[in-house]
């Protein structure tokens, strides 16, 4: 775990040394292919290696260790009246249900790397229930809650039903219902969590669950954009059209809310692989979508937050990310007849392209669809 924090605050304090100690870890993680199994705090330093520096792909191997560890069996044993709870049992649940809030939240675009995930995520409740319940667990399960709607959706939903035009009855149907359920997951969140989670004195510091919620509908009424080549197919769904300006709403409060937030601007420059990740996929739905939808949103100020996020990315150190989020903003203002404000861009050559900034697909791109939820069975649940 130690070599692991070195590595995270190393991209802050002395980036020059972060790919050097990104190797390192790589390295002790190798090391455990073969040999005795790792402990609990060897699963836990893997997940926050993962997830703060976007190397997902270390998924696979953590499910299947945590699967040794028989962490998936503790999951369902704590909801068992008759079992009881122990330290070791909560924490190794607990361990569990937050490597499903990742592959969850992660893996949106892709298959799911746990099997039957659904049928663990119903005991996460169990967790705020023991007496050996930490804060923490609200968290976790709020965002397992949130994420089964989106999860939910993505099994349910049909590439051919997106690309239909206009849209069908059954898909308008099933994506207004997530939505509203989204909406519903906030409401109840924020009116049932522990204080520490939910409100903030200072505007800055505002529910920090306003992240979550609007990535989650973003993904939800983004997906529309599945199959619109151009503005002309737009025009002839207004249905369509609506979902679009719901996600573009949805992208702009995203990156309003981290924009705002002074702690998240200030902690950037080592958490942006993993803060970064609903930044990216909001810039990358407004670019996306505004080319087609300009003439029934408001390209001004969607462009304007490009610029919010541009901002972010250069105090965080990602000085050509930025630039490169400028230019793209430069060409659809041309494109939608946009009037900008001037800026200074500068050029830094150690900086890495947008593209290349994460280990994750664009789920404009790369949705997998025609998926059961969970979509893909790797491991044992048994």
């Amino acid at each position: 775990m130690s070599a692991v924090i070195r590595a995270i605050a190393s991209r802050a304090v002395r980036p020059e040394t972060y790919q050097s100690h990104v190797a390192a870890v790589d390295t002790l993680i190798m090391q455990t292919f073969q040999g005795p199994i790792t402990d609990l705090l060897g699963v836990y330093a893997m997940i926050v290696f993962l997830t703060w520096t976007g190397r997902t792909r270390l998924m696979g191997y953590v499910a299947s260790v945590a699967t040794e560890l028989k962490l998936h069996e503790a999951a369902i044993v704590i909801g068992d009246q008759d079992t009881e709870h122990t330290p070791e049992l909560v924490e190794n649940a607990r361990a569990w249900f937050t490597f499903c809030c990742l592959d969850l939240q992660t893996n949106l675009s892709k298959p799911y790397v746990i099997n039957n995930m659904r049928q663990y995520l119903g005991y996460a409740k169990y967790l705020v229930m023991s007496p050996y319940h930490r804060p923490v667990d609200n968290r976790i399960c709020a965002y397992i809650q949130g994420f089964i709607i989106t999860g939910d959706l993505k099994g349910k939903l049909q590439n051919s039903q997106m690309r239909s035009k206009p849209l069908p009855q059954a898909a308008i149907d099933l994506l207004t219902s997530s939505d509203e359920a989204v909406d519903k997951w906030l409401h109840e969140m924020t009116n049932k969590f522990h204080p520490l989670y939910q409100t903030f004195s200072e505007k800055q510091d505002r529910n920090r669950l306003l992240v979550p919620f609007a990535f989650m509908k973003l993904y939800i009424n983004g997906l529309v954009l599945q199959g619109m080549g151009s503005a002309d197919d737009l025009k002839s769904d207004p249905v369509r059209i609506e979902f679009i300006r719901r996600a573009l709403e949805s992208a702009s409060l995203m990156i309003e809310t981290q924009h705002e937030s002074t702690n998240f601007r200030r902690s950037f420059k080592y958490s942006i692989d993993y803060t970064g990740i609903p930044l990216y996929y909001a810039i990358s739905f407004i670019l996306k979508a505004l080319p087609l939808a300009y003439s029934f949103v408001d390209p001004r100020h969607l462009l304007n937050r490009v610029e919010q996020a541009a901002e972010i990315f250069e105090e965080g150190g990602a000085q050509d990310t930025a630039n490169e989020l400028r230019r793209d903003s430069d060409r659809i203002a041309a494109l939608t007849q946009t009037v900008l404000s001037r800026r200074a861009i500068q050029s830094s050559d150690g900086d890495i392209p947008l593209s290349e900034l994460f280990d994750i697909p664009s789920f404009i791109e790369e949705m997998t669809w025609d998926e059961n939820f969970p979509a893909l069975g790797i491991f044992p649940s048994e």
